[in-house]
This record gives structure tokens, sequence and C-alpha cells, in this order.
């Protein structure tokens, strides 16, 4: 599924609205829709309490009030500022309101805390739609504090189009002392933007709706979204033409692509371990693991992965050469040290597809700029960065003098501003190193140099325990040597390894995850 940002949202309703369609008619679209999840809340005619803010998102909530109304519903609409202040669509909506006679009080923003308390009936549903989704700076008093109240609420809450104080672009938000909506529900339009799935947001969003409001199918194809939801349509054709060339009668296991996994310290084998299984499960024709003692391989290796001597930076060419070998992996269980980083520019000085993680990204903390223009030099080829979000603010310029919010995305120096966001970050890196980047989390972000990127909302809590990230990166160095394209490569590993993981449940352990590969894989048909 396409995701819009901010702007193209803005961009889907101008075309609309130049094609003939009025923001009259659409204003009230996505009103109806609001008050349609209300009233699939399920409570019958009860206390409707709307919070209209002064942009299109207010006019929703206003509409969404004077229909509920109309219903039998209880309603009181509380705005921001006065009727006569707003402008366009929004202020006809008001007027209509105005109109009907329903309750209505302008410029609760003057209001202390304890009168506007005293008008949140209890149980009453509340409607959000003080702000829109292009949020870029914290909230304060007074909207902060009205807030804070909202959140008080014994009842439930109905964001409109994004919770107030999150970001729609990066899901970032300010929530310091309860200074961002808590919704129990969400309701969008046309598409979901990026914001609906990152975290934060994503929580804050609670169940999210998106619903038509007439927007025409062919504005989306006109805008052509770079963004999209982590799905098997990413990756199909290139599953479909890898299946095809093992299909042949003629085929062998070269077909599939032979692999490199360079281990690391004699006392963190697991994570090659890990890594090579993880490539031979996801389907490479062979695996080669390169340790520093082969004639004693870890117990739970896989019999068919080949062990071999883990070489120096300049014996690994030798190793790619005899052995075929189309796609490599350095990192898991390596240290960040010299002897890492030295390996890591060979590598990346070979006609080879490349997958480095772990050790081999912290290896180059000191030398992020070294590090780049390595990458770049070699962006025509598929290379794939897997750092989590510690490793990646190491790597990122500047990273170092930002401060974390509990998701670890950068918060900035000051809080004037909100934070650039997990996926603008993932992009910005993408394009800098000429690699794909998949930044990891429970919102994995994979972002391609081209501009392209994907978020995948489906990995369980379970995934964050050991050695995971060592099968995750094992199961993209499989795809790539199976001959998809990197970015490609990335998303499919990626959306299996979430699926695989809800698969096992709440007993997961990284091992759990290789063997269930194949049938979560058979049963997807991806």
């Amino acid at each position: 599924m396409k995701l819009l940002l901010t702007q193209e949202m803005s961009e889907a309703d101008s075309r609309t609205i130049n094609s003939g369609i009025s923001g009259v008619f659409l204003m009230r679209r996505a009103g109806e829709q609001v008050a349609n999840v209300v009233e699939e809340l399920g409570r019958g005619p009860h206390t409707v309490i709307s919070f209209a803010g002064p942009g299109n998102n207010g006019g929703d909530a206003i509409i969404a009030a004077l229909l509920l109304g109309q219903r039998g519903y209880h309603v009181k609409l509380l705005m921001l500022t006065e009727c006569r202040t707003l402008k366009g669509d929004a202020r006809h909506m008001a007027e209509l309101y105005k109109a009907s006679g329903l309750p209505l009080h302008e410029n609760i923003s003057n209001w202390p805390a304890s009168e506007l308390a005293n008008h949140l009936d209890p149980g009453a549903t509340l409607i959000d739609g003080l702000l829109g989704a292009g949020l870029d700076r914290p909230l304060q008093p007074p909207l902060s504090n009205i807030v804070i109240e909202m959140n008080k609420h014994n009842g439930p809450i109905i964001a409109v189009d994004v919770p107030t104080g999150v970001n729609g672009n990066s899901g970032c938000a300010m929530a310091q002392n309860n200074t961002v909506i808590k919704a129990t529900k969400t309701v969008t339009f046309f598409r979901p933007k990026p914001g609906h799935y990152l975290m934060p947001g994503r929580e804050l969003c609670g169940e999210l709706q998106v619903r038509d409001i007439g927007i025409p199918k062919r504005v989306l194809d006109q805008i052509a979204p770079k963004t999209e939801l982590n799905s098997p349509g990413i990756w199909q054709k290139a599953a479909n033409a890898a299946a095809r060339k093992v299909q042949r009668s003629s085929a062998h296991k070269y077909d599939n692509g032979a692999c490199l996994v360079i281990g690391g310290d004699d006392t963190m084998l697991g994570a090659a371990t890990l890594s090579s299984n993880a490539a031979l499960r996801g389907g490479a024709g062979l695996v080669t693991v390169a340790i520093n003692r082969p004639d004693h391989p870890p117990a739970k290796l896989f019999s068919t992965v080949m062990t071999t001597k883990r070489p120096g930076a300049d014996g690994v060419n030798e190793i790619i050469q005899n052995r075929k070998i189309s796609a490599a992996l350095i990192g898991p269980g390596c240290l960040p040290d010299e002897e890492t980083r030295a390996l890591v520019t060979s590598l990346m000085s070979l006609d080879i597809a490349l997958v480095l993680d772990a050790g081999a990204l912290s290896a180059f903390k000191d030398q992020s700029g070294e590090f780049i223009k390595a990458l770049k030099q070699r962006s025509n080829q598929q290379t794939i960065l897997t750092p989590h979000e510690g490793e990646f603010k190491k790597l990122s310029k500047g990273g170092s003098d930002h401060k974390e919010n509990r998701e670890g995305v950068s918060l900035g120096q000051n809080d004037e501003k909100m934070p650039e966001g997990k996926l603008a970050a993932a992009q910005r890196a993408a394009t800098e190193t000429g690699a794909v980047v998949i930044l990891k989390g429970t919102d994995t972000v994979i972002a391609a140099p081209d501009g392209r990127a994907a978020i995948n909302n489906n990995a369980p809590a379970t995934l964050a325990t050991a050695g995971t990230g060592d099968v995750l990166a094992g199961m993209v160095l499989a795809a790539l040597a199976r001959g998809y394209k990197a970015y490609e490569a990335a998303a499919r590993a990626v959306y299996l390894h979430g699926a695989v993981a809800a698969h096992i449940g709440h007993t997961l352990v990284a091992d759990d995850i290789i063997d269930s590969i194949p049938i979560v894989e058979a049963d997807l048909a991806i």
C-alpha cells in the first residue's frame, strides 16, 4: 500500500478539487466518515464532544459533530478560536453548525483547565480535530493544556487524520507531560501517512481506519509516492523470476547463489552460526562461513554449511573467486576493530553483493566519512546496511550530538522543532551512501538510494531478543544471492522475518525463526 506524505495528501486534495470535485464535498465526506466511526463504536446515541482547531481537520470535526447531532447524539462543539476567524471550507462548515442551534463553545483556548474539565462529561466520546498532520513543533500552552485534559478523560478519543501532537510524516511526537493525544481510533482519508506506522505515532493512533472520501484512484498514480507499507507486492516479480530460475530441469545449486559469511571473535560464533543457517534456510544454494578455527565448527552449524579460515584483508578475494561467491555478509559477531575495518574495506572494493551488519558498521564509528566515501564508490552494486538505531547514530553525521527519545529517534539539540524521524533519516543515509539501508526496530524502515522507502509493520515485540538480527542478516544475504536487487531483497527478508516471528508466538528464540522460514514462506506463497 502506498503511503502519502502530508504534502502529497495536500496535492491529492488540490488535484481532486481542480478536477471538479469541490472542497466542501471532500470535507463533508471526511466528516461523515468520522461520524460513522463514532457510530461503529456500538454505544448508541450518547454524548460526543468534538474539538475543532482552525484548519481543515477542524472543519472535519465540525461537520462530524453536526451529522452526529442530526443522528440523535448529544453533541457539543468546542472550538479553539471563533467561527468568524476560520477560512474557506472550514468557515462554511462552522456556519452550518452554528445555524443548527446545537451546543457550541468558542475560544476554549482561553479557558482555565477547571472549566474545560467541567465540560468533559464522563464517558463521552471525544473527537480530536485540533491540529493536522503537518505539525512541526511540540505543543505549547494553552493547546498542550487542552490535550492534557483530554487524555485524562475516561471515554474513547477519535482522532481526525492523526492525533494532535503527532507529525504525519515522521510519526514523531513530543510526548513529555502527556502533551500528545492518545487516540482510541484514528480516521484518515484516501491513503495512510508514514506517521501512522512509525513509532511512536503507531501506538498513539490506536486502531487506524482508512476511509474513502471520493478522491479518484488516478490521483495516486499522478502523484506517484515513493513511500509504501512493506508488502509482497514490492518483491513478488523478483520472487517469481527467482523461482523460475531454479525450476528448470538443468538447474543446479549455484543458480540459488553461493554465500560467504565472515564470522567474528571465537567467543561470539553463535552470531555467524545463526546468519549462516538462516542463509541456507532462506534458499541460498551454498553457504560458506569463514571463522578462525574452521576445523572446529560450532555445534549448531548446519552440516551443509561449509567452513573456511577467516581471511585477512588481502585474502578475502581469493575465497570469493575460488568458491564462486555471489553475495557476502560481514559483521555478525565481529569486533569493531581495525581488522574488521580492513576486511570490510577490502570487500567494498570487490564486485560482489554485500551485506554489512553489526561489527562491520560499528568498526567505522570514528571514520564514518571514509566509510560513506567507500560506499559511494560502489553505488552501482548491490549493498545493504542493516543497523539498529544505536549503530546508525554512530555512523550518522552529528548523530553523537543528539539526545534520544524512548524509540531511539533523534530529538535534536532543542525542543523548538520536531525531530527528523526514522523515515527521513534512513532515506538520507541511503542517498548519502548509495546503499540500501535497513534501519531496524519495531517499525523497521527499508530505504533505497533512489528515494523509495518501505515501512514494515508486521514485526511482533518477541523479536526483541538476542540473535534475531543475525538471522535477519542471513535472510537478507540469501535473497541477494538468489538474484534479488538490494531493495527487494531487504524488503522481502524483513517482511518474512516478521511473519515467521508472528507464526512462532511468545516463546520465540532466534533459532526458531530459522526452522520456521520454509513453513511460513510456503504459507505466504512468497
